[in-house]
């Protein structure tokens, strides 16, 4: 699956729409990336499999050519913001890697100063209104990454979709225990493929994504603030040993939990 955080997002046309009550269009399809960015209002959308409303702290995002159908329910200000990727990797279209529908922003007060300046520049079309806007679309799509990687909470992350909130909350409870996908696949009455993919539309992470994330913020406190072996780290946050979890924790982390330890505690 590709790391979102070294995807860079480039501006190609902006504009921002103030209390508008209805779109022009009911659906239409776009050749480039598209994101709606909502400031204020709400609207109802369907981006193939991917349904929802989205308001304010949210945006919608639609790849390239896939049919964007969207109702607004409440009047809308928003950003209508048509973008590639400048490092767009050859696999961005399989299955596994393409995304597309809603994001979550936690930091509104950041999210609402880049859209401040974005609403400044909107009607700006110079070379340095263009690398601002750039910057501020990069702002904004780091800030998504970040909250992604950084511990997941179920009672911030909580989608539209209730099944795969039951999902989230017992791999947040279980987090420490062995778990299997199979076995929460089947608790739900679903395969192991369908929990993957329905979890990613929802939380745009796949169930083990959001579980590894959930241990490696245990096992990081836990390395600050004990003197526990590796293995009895390992046991307490859900590896098997000490072997497995340093090499997942440095994989994610890109430095290993001992290198970890040393440099951060204090």
């Amino acid at each position: 699956m590709i790391d979102r955080s070294s995807l860079i997002p480039k501006f190609s046309l902006h504009h921002y729409w103030h209390q508008k009550e209805h779109f022009a269009l009911a659906v239409d399809t776009y050749s480039q990336w598209s994101m709606f960015a909502v400031e204020d209002g709400s609207f109802e959308f369907e981006i193939a499999a991917s349904t929802g409303v989205a308001s304010h702290g949210e945006i919608v995002i639609c790849p390239p050519h896939v049919p964007f159908k969207r109702t607004i329910t409440s009047p809308l200000s928003f950003h209508f913001i048509l973008f590639t990727w400048e490092n767009e990797p050859l696999d961005m279209f399989t299955e596994e890697n393409i995304f597309m529908g809603k994001i979550h922003l936690h930091d509104t007060k950041r999210l609402s100063s880049n859209y401040y300046y974005l609403r400044k520049k909107a009607e700006q079309f110079t070379p340095a209104d263009q690398n601002l806007k750039n910057h501020i679309l990069k702002d904004i799509w780091l800030l998504h990454c970040e909250e992604m990687n950084h511990t997941f909470s179920f009672t911030e992350i909580a989608s539209d979709d209730h099944l795969m909130n039951k999902a989230a909350e017992y791999l947040s409870q279980y987090a420490e225990n062995t778990l299997s996908l199979k076995s929460l696949a089947d608790s739900l009455d679903l395969s192991p493929v369908q929990l993957t993919r329905q979890f990613f539309r929802a939380f745009a992470c796949t169930p083990m994504d959001f579980l590894t994330s959930i241990r490696l913020q245990k096992a990081k406190n836990m390395l600050m603030e004990t003197d526990l072996p590796l293995d009895q780290i390992a046991d307490n946050c859900g590896y098997e040993n000490g072997f497995y979890f340093s090499r997942v924790f440095s994989k994610k982390m890109k430095i290993s939990p001992s290198a970890f330890r040393k440099a951060y505690r204090v």
